[in-house]
């Protein structure tokens, strides 16, 4: 496992052989069922095989690529970021395969998740096939796509409102004269000083809602993906309704501030988000399995 402390790209590399995220390793450590690497050499070296890995004590089927990449982690990871990502590089399918043990259902996406948790991270995570190249490619590959937007992730706005905590998809209210695609322009810059690019339509309310915050109000809502044309530079949070001071000092004069953050893909359902409308739209694009570029 490699802990990486920094990850530079140039967006302009991304697809280009020639050009690579440059990265700055902070640590790094090294498992396999016979050990750490120096207890690995010593079983090599003293006659010991690859295969020798189906028949190790240490480390039992079933789920023996995530339990040793657990002890890694835990090995190499101290005081990481709650928001940091998860990339699993390889050339190969799961590891029991690999040494024709026991088949296994894990595939290399659940050690990225069981990674995950095990460190409670909230960001990315990826699998990333390298073909034969190295695992150092994987890592750059998973840079790449995490900074280029390709790490599929889900935008949400936390909104503390007279009271009340609301976890919403970004936008807001048309404007007279107005627009919808018009409109989310104006919303993402608003709110988050982002110039964005409408692009296919998701939903439009086809059922009576009543608004949650004037019960006078019924609400028709248009839904559409959006992508980014510049760099985010608002903060994001990792955790729900992270509010610093200072939002919480301007709470007391306008009883509403907001807050994002990504949520990864595998983890966004419809109980992440607190709007009725919101969790139609949250199902509809879980279903279709895929966000547009």
């Amino acid at each position: 496992m490699t802990l990486l402390d920094d990850v530079r790209v140039d967006h302009k590399a991304h697809g280009h052989p020639d050009r690579v995220a440059r990265v700055a390793v902070r640590a790094w450590s090294a498992r396999t069922a016979f050990g750490d690497l120096g207890a690995t050499w010593e079983a090599l070296l003293s006659g010991r095989f690859i295969s020798d890995h189906a028949r190790c004590d240490d480390v039992r089927l079933p789920r023996r690529c995530s339990k040793l990449a657990r002890r890694v982690a835990t090995d190499v990871a101290r005081d990481v970021d709650d928001g940091a990502a998860v990339v699993v590089g390889t050339s190969k399918g799961p590891v029991e395969d690999w040494l024709g043990g026991a088949a296994s259902s894990d595939g290399l996406a659940d050690v990225a998740r069981d990674v995950s948790g095990v460190l409670r991270l909230g960001g990315p995570r990826l699998t990333v096939s390298a073909a034969c190249a190295s695992g150092l490619h994987a890592l750059a590959r998973g840079a790449l796509m995490i900074c280029c937007g390709e790490a599929r992730q889900v935008l949400v706005s936390d909104e503390f409102i007279r009271g009340s905590h609301y976890t919403k998809f970004p936008g807001g209210g048309l404007e007279v004269g107005e627009g919808t695609r018009d409109c989310l322009k104006r919303e993402f810059m608003e709110e988050m000083n982002l110039k964005v690019e409408p692009g296919k339509h998701i939903y439009t309310t086809d059922i009576y809602q009543r608004s949650a915050f004037n019960t006078a109000h019924q609400i028709l809502s248009i839904y559409y993906f959006a992508t980014a044309l510049e760099t985010i530079t608002v903060p994001l949070r990792s955790k729900p309704f992270d509010f610093d001071e200072q939002q919480l000092r301007l709470y007391e004069s306008t009883q509403q501030i907001e807050t994002f953050r990504f949520v990864v893909w595998d983890d966004f359902t419809a109980d992440t988000v607190t709007l009725p409308l919101d969790k139609i739209v949250a199902s509809i694009v879980k279903q279709q399995s895929s966000i547009p570029a």
